[in-house]
Order: structure tokens, then C-alpha cells, then sequence
């Protein structure tokens, strides 16, 4: 499995303390080792990865072999989460239209 980052993703990813990359990353290498997502939800045609701090990765497939990580956000208030939401989905949109 192969995963690809967004700049949008890559500019979130940046901002995070290491902490928080720590914890984005461990995921991140679960999922290729052991192909586990954990704690996640079904938001359409995109994934939500949930994390106990309150980060969110909002990412996409592309077939079985690709991830496409399209934002990332935190659970700061619902407005903040849909428009995170709502970017993710363009964002695949956009990588769907280009393909």
C-alpha cells in the first residue's frame, strides 16, 4: 500500500507539534505494516481517522493500493470539523478530476 500526501495535508502536518506527529505517524505505519486503520468513520466517498487527542485525518483510496491523505484537522468546534470535512472532499474531487 502506497499513501499519497496533499499540500493541504503536508501544510496541517507541518503546524503539528512533535507529539502530534508522533501520533499521526505510529498511525500512519500501522496501517501499512498491519493494514490497521483504527478508530475511523465512513464520511461518504471519504475517511475520517479519529485520534484521542482530537486530530482528524481526512483521507481517500485510490483502488486497493493507494491512500490519498487529504487534510487533517482537530475537533475544535463542528464548524471548524465540517469546513475540514468539506475541504477534504474537494480535495478529492480535484485529484479525482485530474486523474
Amino acid at each position: 500500500m502506497k499513501i499519497i500526501k496533499s499540500e493541504k495535508f503536508n501544510k496541517w502536518y507541518k503546524k503539528l507539534d512533535m507529539t502530534q506527529k508522533t501520533q499521526v505517524d505510529v498511525r500512519f505505519t500501522r496501517i501499512l505494516v498491519d493494514n490497521n486503520f483504527g478508530v475511523f468513520k465512513k464520511l461518504g466517498d471519504i475517511f475520517e481517522l479519529k485520534f484521542k487527542s482530537g486530530l482528524r485525518v481526512y483521507y481517500a483510496f485510490d483502488g486497493k493500493k493507494l491512500i490519498l491523505l487529504l487534510n487533517g484537522g482537530g475537533k475544535n468546534t463542528k464548524r471548524d470539523q465540517s469546513k475540514d470535512i468539506d475541504q477534504a472532499k474537494q480535495i478529492y474531487q480535484e485529484y479525482l478530476n485530474g486523474k
